[in-house]
């Protein structure tokens, strides 16, 4: 029996099939269609391979938006240049985060689960540091970074439409944008009060 993709052609062999290639190219879907737009068999076809190609690399597709809510959070450079103020390093930070969220609809409570939160090591460690160094114990750095996190990917879920006066992107992007100036004063507040 001939083996054919879902677009009904015979996939050429193909060499070098990675789980980094499926991840990379099914958030190339996600961000054109959305998660509702993602299916196994549409995945296959634009690799070129045939679905049980995909199904070695990816038991699920569930399992494979696991992945891609961690390549996601992989995409946001844990590192602060030096010369950067550790506060503001991280407001942008969790813009950089949301936009990235926001450009792939649907992924937001895929990021939230935590076999996809597992990968947030690098940048929740980088955002402790950073706080750290205005006068946060770690402890508390710790806790603000999860806040920040999970603020983050629920703006992104939170249907603002029906709580601004002028929905869209940028009332959003306020939105987000107060909130996370409002959790770092906090921070940095509590972190100079009790470095006294």
């Amino acid at each position: 029996m001939v083996s054919r993709n879902a677009a009904g052609v015979t996939p050429s062999p193909r060499r070098g099939l990675s789980g980094a290639e499926i991840v990379d190219t099914a958030l190339m879907i996600i961000a054109s269609d959305g998660v509702d737009g993602l299916s196994m068999r549409g995945l296959s076809a634009k690799l070129g391979v045939t679905l049980g190609a995909t199904y070695r690399h990816v038991a699920t597709r569930d399992e494979l938006l696991v992945l891609c809510a961690r390549r996601l959070f992989e995409r946001v450079d844990p590192i602060r240049p030096p010369e950067v103020d550790p506060v503001v390093w991280v407001r942008d930070l969790v813009l950089e985060l949301h936009d990235l969220v926001l450009a792939h609809p649907g992924m937001a409570p895929y990021m939230l689960r935590g076999d996809a939160l597992q990968s947030t090591d690098a940048m929740r460690q980088a955002v402790v540091d950073s706080l750290s160094e205005v006068g946060v114990y770690a402890a508390e750095a710790f806790t603000v970074a999860q806040v920040l996190t999970f603020y983050t990917v629920g703006v992104v879920l939170t249907d603002f439409s029906g709580l601004l006066a002028e929905p869209g992107e940028e009332d959003q992007h306020s939105a987000l944008l107060a909130g996370v100036e409002l959790i770092l004063r906090g921070a940095a507040r509590t972190g100079t009060a009790t470095a006294r």
